[in-house]
């Protein structure tokens, strides 16, 4: 099955990822258009256990936010904090989601490692709503679920995890316990 063309603001953004990444290499060989249709199945897949009500995402180890940037293209309520430590590309995403008019007041990026990252700047943009932590590639020497448990930033905890029998599903978003 064919996937579906990619909405004009995420046309942009793939084009503007582009871009940048000739300058300051801020992803890897994958196709970025392949990397967002992944990240879009991902969050829409029936295998996922979002809850509904959720509209606050945290991509942590956000990299270019492509799990981020598909999140705010599918409901207009929907907000993300993007948690990258990298400057590259915590620069990039910061001059991408200020040229998207649409996009005002509906993402904070973070320049730091989640563990230096304090609930009360999270709170400011958040409030005290419902928050999906995930991550498509974090790294560290500790777990995912163990610096997010530490920092007590997410009531519920997911984490996308690669399946590689699937190549239309390859990440799935699961509840991890806490």
């Amino acid at each position: 099955m064919k996937p579906l063309p990619l909405s004009p603001f995420l046309v942009r953004y793939t084009n503007s990822i582009r871009a940048w990444d000739k300058k300051h290499r801020i992803v890897g060989k994958s196709s970025v258009e392949e990397l967002i249709f992944q990240s879009l199945a991902s969050l829409e897949s029936k295998e996922s256990d979002i809850p509904p009500k959720t509209k606050i995402l945290v991509d942590i180890g956000a990299g270019s936010g492509i799990l981020g940037v598909p999140w705010l293209s599918m409901n207009k309520e929907h907000r993300s904090v993007f948690v990258e430590p990298d400057p590259k590309k915590s620069s990039f995403l910061r001059f991408y989601l200020s040229s998207e008019p649409e996009l005002k007041n509906r993402w904070l990026v973070i320049g730091e490692k989640l563990e230096d990252v304090s609930r009360e700047t999270l709170l400011q943009f958040t409030g005290d709503n419902s928050l999906l932590c995930a991550s498509r590639a974090f790294s560290g020497s500790r777990t995912l679920e163990d610096c997010i448990k530490d920092s007590e930033l997410c009531r519920e905890i997911f984490c996308v995890f690669v399946a590689t029998d699937s190549l239309s599903h390859p990440f799935v978003l699961k509840k991890l316990s806490i």
